[in-house]
């Protein structure tokens, strides 16, 4: 299998590039992404949340959820396998290979140094809505499903043809932070991911449908900022300084002011006033429907 670097951002897990025989016996292999949990040595108690993980992910089909196609839990290390095709890359690193956010270009270029750079792609604001979208749409099934991302981000997503997004990311959840940031040690703060955080993840290790909310807020913003990243520049403690004071993200360059309020309204200090995912989906829905008409 081929590690793929760009692709891991699980603290507790490793992404693998492999492939598996075709299911219907032709000649052929799948591409698929590896999901490997790190620990050599899990407990029992890992173990059982490594199955019952499993089995709930092995429920979802959606079209912009990544499908689970199979698990390994007799043997170490645990792994789950999902689908991926060379059609697919990280959106994190789509967006930034953006030539100019003012002209909306993309190179789709592929890992493979052997492969030619795909035809030039015009992204429009429409484009960026259409992706915000799926997300929306993705992020309202495992909602009603009762599953909880904790790790929303544009890394967390790929895309493939037809801008078409899937959520990625799902299984094997980190389990930290289950306390208070500055409890934690110098090595699990660097893992933290508070750019995407609300303050009462950060404060209490809280972790619900409404820290999710908040996250995709991020992800809007990311999208509209071609893949930079959240508060550049500043370092943890100087992001939760401003997140618990209220200072959100300022509006991206080019950014429609509607959909900028969408993003401060997942923002909401108040967990219990931000937008459901239900709600964040029709009102994507309702931007980009009439232009596309």
């Amino acid at each position: 299998m081929l590690s793929v670097p760009n692709l891991s951002v699980g603290p507790i897990t490793q992404i693998f590039l492999g492939s598996i025989n075709h299911p219907t016996g032709v000649q052929k292999e799948d591409l698929v992404m590896v999901k490997v949990l790190k620990e050599t040595n899990p407990s029992f108690i890992i173990r059982e949340t490594f199955e019952a993980e499993a089995y709930c992910v092995s429920t979802f089909n959606h079209i912009n959820v990544q499908s689970l196609v199979g698990v390994c839990a007799n043997s170490v290390p645990l792994c789950m396998v999902f689908e991926f095709s060379s059609d697919y890359q990280n959106l994190n690193d789509f967006l930034r290979d953006c030539d100019s956010p003012s002209h909306y270009v993309v190179l789709r270029q592929r890992s493979d140094t052997n492969r030619s750079l795909d035809n030039e792609l015009k992204l429009s604001g429409l484009d960026l809505l259409c992706m915000a979208r799926q997300v929306a749409s993705g992020m309202e099934y495992l909602s009603d499903a009762g599953h909880i991302h904790k790790q929303l981000c544009t890394m967390n997503c790929i895309v493939g043809k037809a801008l078409n997004v899937k959520i990625s990311g799902i299984g094997i959840s980190w389990s930290h932070p289950c306390t208070n940031y500055y409890k934690l040690d110098a090595k699990d703060r660097e893992k933290y991911p508070v750019r995407w955080y609300p303050p009462e993840t950060i404060q209490y290790g809280a972790f619900s449908e409404d820290t999710d909310i908040w996250s995709f807020g991020v992800v809007l913003w990311e999208l509209h900022s071609f893949g930079l990243e959240p508060y550049y520049g500043m370092n943890n403690e100087e992001v939760i300084s401003l997140v618990r004071e209220g200072d959100v993200l300022p509006c991206p360059k080019d950014c429609p002011l509607d959909v900028y309020q969408l993003m401060k309204d997942c923002w909401n200090l108040m967990p219990s006033d931000r937008p459901r995912f239900s709600t964040l989906h029709q009102r994507i829905s309702a931007m980009y429907l009439p232009t596309a008409v």
